[in-house]
């Protein structure tokens, strides 16, 4: 997956430092000044023939361009700053981001974002551990208590025990019965 933001951060610097103004660039690829204003807002990708273009115009190679090297180190005060959000969770997701655990940044998450979390938590058949599940509203431990009950998910439940209610240990064990 490809950070949007940040390409659009290269895209501005690598235009600015040859002295282009966004309309300017717009004429040598022959796309509208607001096609080149997405691109840098992070709101869209130029085609690949713009970016072979763009590689040789400024000489840089295809891993600069779309940032592909090695990332900043990031913390969970500055996990979403410059770059595209999806993004950034999908990599937490993965463990793609060293000392950064999906729990870390859940109270940084928008509903939508949440339930995206959960979603992918759920079909990747993840083990939910005593991390997260504090972090979670009620609904959305009852998410995670079905899909275990349907053996879509593992939860450690001695772990977890002392961070759930009495309810939620009841639902939990009405699968065992």
């Amino acid at each position: 997956m490809l950070d949007l933001v940040q390409i659009g951060i290269k895209l501005s610097e690598l235009r600015t430092e040859k002295n282009l103004s966004q309309a300017e660039l717009a004429e040598l690829l022959y796309v509208s000044h607001q096609a080149v204003s997405k691109w840098e807002r992070g709101l869209a990708l130029p085609t690949i023939d713009n970016i072979i273009f763009l590689m040789q115009y400024y000489e840089v190679s295809l891993e600069e361009i779309l940032c592909l090297g090695p990332t900043k180190k990031v913390t969970v005060e500055t996990i979403f700053d410059g770059h595209d959000r999806h993004y950034m969770i999908k990599e937490v997701l993965q463990g793609n981001i060293e000392g950064i655990h999906v729990s870390d940044i859940l109270y940084l998450c928008s509903n939508e974002e949440r339930q995206f979390i959960i979603k992918d938590l759920i079909d990747r058949h993840q083990t939910i551990d005593h991390r997260l599940w504090p972090r979670l509203s009620p609904t959305e431990r009852y998410q995670f208590i079905k899909a275990e009950k349907e053996g879509k998910i593992t939860m450690n439940v001695h772990q977890m025990a002392s961070y759930m209610s009495p309810n939620e240990n009841r639902k939990l064990k009405e699968k065992k019965r």
